[in-house]
């Protein structure tokens, strides 16, 4: 079993990596899909509201699947230690990456959506909707990650009782 203070530092660090990955992706989306210089538009296909829906599933898909992946390998060689009676599958990981990923995105469409309606904005500065966006990568990553992995290293997401032809 690996030390308490070494799973939290693996936990730490793999946050923070999540975050700071994710905010550096949405830099490079926002400025491939906004470009600079004319004001944000919110609502609209292609505009901003909608862009912070596939943002907030693929933020949230990747900084669950890729750390539990990680942590996995690590477990497999050896490295790390958790409590857990056995390692989840990997069809398991990529599932609860895919419906974290769907949640999350449901939750943001909500939340973007009554900011915005709530605020009355019809269009944002460009450093203004930079800053929104990647805020919100680095902020939203750093959350699944850190949720994903406290679950995993302690054993509190693992199928106890596979379901037959789902996942192993």
């Amino acid at each position: 079993m690996t030390p308490p203070v070494a799973l939290a530092r693996h936990i730490r660090r793999e946050t923070l990596i999540s975050g700071m990955v994710n905010a550096i992706i949405s830099t490079g989306f926002f400025f491939a899909v906004f470009g600079w210089g004319q004001p944000v538009r919110v609502w609209g296909a292609g505009h901003l509201v909608a862009d912070l829906l596939p943002q907030g599933f693929a933020v949230a898909f990747f900084a669950s699947m890729i750390p539990s992946f990680l942590a996995s390998r690590a477990i497999t060689r050896g490295a790390l230690a958790a409590d857990m009676p056995r390692q989840p599958s990997t069809a398991r990981l990529v599932l609860k990456a895919f419906v974290t990923g769907l949640i999350a995105c449901g939750i943001g469409a909500v939340v973007w959506a009554l900011v915005f309606t709530l605020g009355g904005w019809k269009t944002v500065a460009p450093v203004q909707a930079l800053t929104l966006k990647v805020g919100y990568g680095f902020f939203l990553g750093m959350a699944v990650t850190f949720f994903t992995l406290t679950r995993l290293l302690r054993g509190e997401d693992v199928v106890r009782q596979p379901v037959p032809g789902i996942v192993s």
